[in-house]
């Protein structure tokens, strides 16, 4: 190989190296993050009971531990004793305003479910299973403001008749169901970068290795031999006679 393409190909790999190099670096920060993130996911960041049957206001205090991804929040209407969700039908005619405020007072969420025109609200209700029951579900969205304290405020404006004399408890929870898989995504980018990095800067040494010896090689080639030249041999003079 000449080494004119040795010198590119070093080139290439140092670049290409450097490039992958910065890539993991990136990549194992963000890993970092979303762990240090799905660490505060884990917290609940409210719990309220609540009485949908009649109108009224309850208050709590909101944690907000992290900023959930795509901004969504599930508030689980639990039952206690109850393993099965309660029918569409018992929430018919619920009418609800959500607030969120800082510690200042000002207003970092607000939103209203009403279930004649759910379609429309930030706020959603569906059931899923959670331990082994299933349970009724509002799902907040765009709940992705910073994380610390706040006071959360549900105002009851038309109740459901049918939901009279349950008690109901809000637990609040993030929804984290695709965090963990787009921690492993970056994981597995941040691994292949380190390793093709690795390949770069080894096919770079070997290749500057090579091009060392092939210099060396054509420096002792071009070099003079020197050739010792015997010297000649001393020979004795004859006495002359007197």
């Amino acid at each position: 190989m000449r080494p004119a393409v040795h010198r590119l190909i070093i080139r290439i790999s140092t670049v290409l190296g450097l490039l992958l190099l910065a890539i993991a670096i990136v990549e194992i920060c963000a890993v970092v993050g979303m762990v240090r993130t799905l660490a505060g996911l884990e917290h609940s960041p409210m719990s309220l009971p609540v009485d949908f049957s009649s109108t009224g206001v309850y208050t709590a205090d909101y944690r907000q531990y992290a900023v959930p991804p795509f901004g969504m929040v599930e508030l689980l209407i639990e039952i206690p004793g109850a393993t099965e969700a309660l029918a569409e039908e018992r929430f018919a005619g619920l009418v609800f305003d959500v607030t969120i405020r800082s510690a200042t007072g000002a207003v970092v969420y607000r939103s209203r479910f009403d279930e004649r025109s759910a379609e429309a609200s930030r706020i959603t209700m569906f059931v899923q299973g959670i331990d082994q029951r299933s349970v009724n579900t509002l799902r907040l969205h765009g709940v992705d403001f910073a994380k610390g304290d706040y006071r959360f405020d549900l105002s009851v404006a038309e109740p459901a008749p049918a939901l009279a004399a349950l008690r109901t408890d809000l637990r609040a929870e993030y929804l984290v169901s695709v965090y963990p898989f787009a921690v492993g995504v970056h994981a597995i980018v941040a691994g292949a970068a380190v390793v093709l990095a690795a390949i770069a800067w080894f096919a770079r040494a070997l290749l500057r290795d090579r091009q060392r010896r092939a210099s060396t090689c054509r420096s002792s080639a071009a070099s003079p031999t020197s050739v010792s030249t015997p010297s000649a041999a001393t020979v004795p003079t004859a006495a002359t006679p007197a």
